[in-house]
């Protein structure tokens, strides 16, 4: 994975997770579950984890 997140545009793609990296205008919402948790929803309507340590770039990266 750290392969592709070096040679994808970084103004395009974000990391949500060790095994997800998705494209930002794919993001529909962003919505809690458990624990202080989230998870991404995207328009095609597949929901993936986002994790802790991704979560305030994301935020950073959505202007949030």
């Amino acid at each position: 994975m750290s392969h592709y997140e070096k040679t994808l545009y970084s103004s395009l793609f974000v990391r949500t997770h060790r095994l997800s990296i998705i494209a930002i205008d794919r993001i529909q919402s962003i919505e809690p579950i458990e624990n202080g948790r989230y998870q991404v929803v995207l328009t095609s309507g597949v929901r993936l984890p986002i994790s802790r340590s991704s979560f305030p770039e994301l935020k950073q990266r959505l202007g949030w």
